[in-house]
């Protein structure tokens, strides 16, 4: 099992379009108003990152499609915290979708040239990958992972099931110019009101680090 839901969108007194007639609104509310905001928003970001990436930039990150894991990398990532901790939760995921925040990532990305903000690569089991990374002092810092994992093990149908369906069980860690390390976000699916804590996380395939106060350095 893993943490749900993965971002939230607007879903209350929404107002948008209905099948009455071809000029008819009104205000709805539920997962028919939010699923179509994230939906339409993938839909809108898949074609910025393409039009960026396929006609101004082909020799950069790439002339297809953000992967999968990206779109939700980025959703993820450029999320607006909600409640009253810090960090995800299991009422909230990692926040509400901006989509303005997540055009300007891309936007940033393509500016540096694939140097800085996004990266997509391919790792075998064993393998790993680092990226230096300059803060600032006191300058909050965030990096977040997200993977595409296979169908688990088929188990027979439980409420709350236990569990552990995670394939490839990557690990995001950030390690400090003094060599301490800083690790993701982790839920206790046993205690699911209280707050997320730091940790090994080896439930999800997606993991975030936040520093919100690092010291300078490399």
């Amino acid at each position: 099992i893993g943490s749900k839901p993965d971002v939230v969108a607007d879903g209350v007194n929404v107002f948008s379009s209905v099948a009455e007639s071809t000029s008819a609104y009104t205000n709805m509310s539920g997962t028919s108003m939010s699923a179509p905001a994230v939906t339409g928003t993938l839909g809108l970001l898949t074609s910025f990152y393409q039009q960026l990436y396929s006609t101004n930039a082909p020799l950069l990150l790439g002339t297809n499609a953000p992967l999968a894991s990206t779109l939700r990398g980025l959703l993820i990532h450029t999320a607006d915290q909600l409640g009253t901790n810090v960090g995800p939760s299991y009422t909230y995921g990692w926040g509400l979708i901006d989509p303005v925040a997540a055009a300007t990532l891309i936007t940033n990305n393509y500016t540096s040239q694939s140097v800085t903000f996004i990266k997509e690569v391919r790792l075998v089991s064993g393998d790993y990958i680092q990226f230096p990374v300059v803060l600032t002092n006191n300058k909050p810092f965030k990096a977040t992972i997200t993977w595409s994992d296979p169908p688990g093990t088929t188990t027979t149908w439980a409420l709350n099931p236990t569990n552990h369906m995670l394939v490839n069980d990557l690990d995001l860690r950030a390690i400090t110019p003094r060599g301490t390390t800083n690790f993701t976000w982790v839920h206790n699916p046993s205690l699911p009101a209280n707050a997320a804590t730091t940790g090994d996380n080896n439930l999800d395939n997606v993991e975030q680090i936040s520093i919100p106060n690092p010291t300078s350095g490399t």
